[in-house]
């Protein structure tokens, strides 16, 4: 599927979609998910990079998934995670400068976008990671229904 950006928040960007399928955070061991997230969908290759993250993370420290793919405009592609930090047993950290600069240095090294609005909010593929890196495109499309394996 390939169709132009709808919006006025930067240069035009084509949204294309790959076909990559959605997995559950839930399954994955190195991630901790927030109790009451219903289902913490996202395409694989953010669920990857978010594995990725956590392996930059201190000993200790925890990224803990709030929220993934949803009919909200900034989660409607599965490219997108909205994250906080926790320790092991996750309770969660006080989001100061140094705790922040952290998670963000993870996250950036896997190679997601923060949006500098809502820092809690990471994606990878989606237009405002296109935007940021200035690619012609996205790798994610809005999606209906790509659930995969672990789903």
């Amino acid at each position: 599927m390939t169709q132009p950006s709808q919006d006025d928040q930067g240069p035009a960007v084509e949204v294309r979609e790959c076909g990559e399928p959605l997995v559950d955070l839930r399954h994955q061991e190195a991630l901790l998910v927030d109790p009451a997230v219903a289902a913490a969908l996202v395409r694989v290759g953010v669920a990857d990079r978010l594995v990725t993250a956590q392996t930059l993370l201190p000993i200790g420290m925890r990224l803990l998934v709030v929220s993934g793919r949803c009919p909200v405009w900034l989660h409607h592609t599965g490219a997108a995670a909205d994250l906080r930090m926790c320790t092991g047993d996750g309770a969660t950290v006080v989001m100061d400068a140094a705790t922040a600069a952290r998670l963000g240095a993870a996250l950036v090294a896997a190679g997601l976008v923060g949006d500098p609005d809502r820092p809690w909010h990471w994606s990878y593929g989606d237009l405002a990671w296109a935007r940021h890196r200035g690619a012609a495109y996205t790798r994610y499309g809005p999606v209906a229904d790509l659930a995969g394996p672990g789903v």
